[in-house]
């Protein structure tokens, strides 16, 4: 799956969505995504095979399961593989912070 795949997939997640930050202040519940890195294997000076880290983060105002369970569904359905999520409340913001890292 390509970058541009992923970014009109999560789209079916009816929040907004931007690729690392929004131009504009926006309401809760959205989400980021980027790419901070790639994974490739290479050999006789050729890249063999390139995986994309990606970080999709998603805002939220409170823990909210259900918008979790089906961002979860979707990368499930399209056999995305994604770690273990990770919360976090930005205190500074208050806003609670859920983080996927994925590989395309």
């Amino acid at each position: 799956m390509t970058l541009q795949d992923f970014a009109k997939l999560i789209q079916n997640l009816a929040i907004p969505i931007a690729y690392y930050q929004f131009k504009s202040a926006q309401t809760l519940p959205f989400a980021v995504y980027y790419n901070p890195s790639d994974n490739v294997l290479r050999a006789d000076n050729k890249v063999l095979y390139k995986t994309r880290n990606v970080t999709f983060e998603v805002y939220t105002n409170s823990k909210d399961v259900a918008l979790e369970e089906k961002i979860e569904q979707l990368f499930n359905e399209h056999e995305i593989y994604y770690d273990d999520p990770t919360d976090v409340f930005i205190e500074s913001e208050n806003v609670w912070q859920r983080t996927y890292n994925i590989i395309l």
